[in-house]
């Protein structure tokens, strides 16, 4: 009777033999496998943070694991300071602590960890429990309808720094701001002025009167907002307290794109007045005098009678100067 044998390296081998060599490959290469499962999924951290920036923690399990860690500055900016301490913890455990009570939420694949806002979270506001109360406080800016306003300038009444409100009208100011008087503007709507408060509403009221309101154009009246060119206004109180002697020299200074310079020294002379800079090259471009719809020529550059088309001292304080172009 013949017993079934094979060689290796010239050697025979009983199928008893054999059938032992396979176990024991099979038993070390489950035993690699496994020592490559745990060395990544148990690998340990030891941290000891005290109001950190959640940032900076991310960074420091990186160094300890081979882990990736995949967020976005936008989130970040959302994340409330950490404090931990653990000691040879499981990344579960530290994770699970970490977004404990964060606005964030994260999901382990593979060697990353993909970090991404919470479904509770709105995503059409600044929720109130993402602001440390300690640090900053938070309002809104609404319309009459109730509706956020955006781009709305929000300071600190005497401080330059200011911030702007986002698309649904909130906005964050320092804690130190707290019972101080805060500016707030926009573009269409009236200034205000409150006193910060944490969870404030600013409700805010458009300017309507502006466009509505009658300018003279020097030959007629009509409303602002029908109007295609620019008209300035100088009101007789900006002018009456300043020493001039003629009408023309009382404007320098006093209304947007309009140039007056005083020719010379000669007394009574009369200024040059450009609006929006010179428009001829061969005409003149002297302005248009108009004084209760009717046209006043400046021919004499010593006339005096220019200082005394308005006089200030007898001025209502509804006659105004306009300059129209």
């Amino acid at each position: 009777m013949y017993k079934k044998v094979f060689s290796i390296s010239g050697e025979c081998i009983s199928p008893r033999l054999k059938a032992l060599i396979k176990m024991k490959l099979t038993l070390a290469f489950i035993f690699a496998l496994n020592m490559t499962v745990l060395a990544s999924f148990g690998q340990r951290i030891t941290l000891s943070e005290n109001q950190s920036s959640l940032n900076n923690v991310l960074k420091k399990i990186k160094n300890q694991t081979s882990y990736d860690f995949m967020i976005s500055s936008s989130l970040l900016q959302l994340a409330r300071p950490v404090s931990i301490t653990v000691s040879n913890a499981h990344i579960e455990d530290v994770l699970q602590r970490l977004f404990e009570n964060q606005p964030l939420e994260y999901e382990i694949v593979k060697n990353a960890v993909l970090v991404t806002r919470k479904k509770e979270v709105k995503e059409n506001s600044i929720a109130v429990s993402n602001v440390n109360n300690q640090q900053r406080i938070i309002g809104r800016v609404v319309d009459q309808h109730d509706k956020g306003v955006a781009g709305v300038t929000v300071v600190v009444k005497g401080e330059a720094n200011a911030v702007t409100s986002d698309a649904q009208g909130y906005f964050i100011l320092p804690a130190s701001a707290i019972r101080q008087t805060i500016q707030i503007t926009s573009v269409g709507y009236n200034r205000h002025e409150v006193v910060a408060m944490d969870k404030m509403v600013v409700r805010l009221t458009a300017k309507s009167n502006e466009i509505d309101e009658v300018v003279s154009v020097g030959y007629g009246t009509t409303k602002r907002k029908d109007l295609t060119g620019s008209v300035a206004s100088v009101n007789v109180d900006e002018i009456k307290n300043t020493p001039f002697i003629s009408i023309d020299q009382a404007l320098a200074g006093k209304a947007a794109g309009v140039q007056v310079v005083q020719a010379d020294g000669s007394p009574g002379g009369v200024a040059k007045i450009r609006i929006r800079g010179g428009a001829s090259l061969i005409g003149g471009n002297d302005p248009l005098y108009i004084i209760d719809g009717i046209q006043v020529p400046i021919q004499n550059r010593y006339v005096q009678a220019a200082a005394d088309l308005v006089n200030p001292g007898t001025a209502t304080k509804n006659e105004r100067l306009f300059l129209c172009c």
